[in-house]
């Protein structure tokens, strides 16, 4: 049996960091709807009815199996669908197909259930991109 070994930390509501052997994963997101960016390189997202201990997980990307020095084939994105909600159309426009002129800020100020979501990303990706002053504004 293997031995496995991890801390997780509550950064703000509904954001979680994860520290473990292969790496720091992050977890944004609540009210049934989580996305996560596992240590690993994978990005999953969590689906469920709060409070009832039923979800349903989704693998967007990466993979553990894969090893990072032999890239696989992209994944295509999923699209929302007809029925989905117009805050996560929004999101994929404009993280995925970049097709909107809108920024995470504009999302957040138009679709206030998620704007702790699209903060936290925008923030993500501004210390991902090196603005460490935005990333701790958002």
């Amino acid at each position: 049996m293997g031995l496995r070994l991890r801390k997780s930390f509550k950064l703000a509501p509904g954001v979680r960091m994860t520290v473990s052997r292969s790496g720091v994963g992050y977890s944004v997101g609540g009210g049934g709807v989580r996305v996560t960016k596992r240590a690993g390189g994978g990005l999953s997202r969590t689906i469920g009815i709060p409070g009832s201990g039923i979800t349903h997980t989704k693998s967007l990307g990466g993979s553990r199996s894969v090893p990072r020095s032999a890239p696989g084939p992209s994944p295509s994105p999923v699209k929302p669908g007809l029925t989905a909600p117009g805050w996560e159309k929004a999101l994929y426009a404009v993280l995925v197909t970049r097709s909107s002129n809108k920024t995470l800020e504009q999302v957040a100020a138009d679709h206030a259930n998620v704007r702790p979501l699209c903060m936290t990303l925008d923030g993500l990706f501004a210390y991902q991109g090196g603005d460490h002053a935005r990333a701790v504004t958002c």
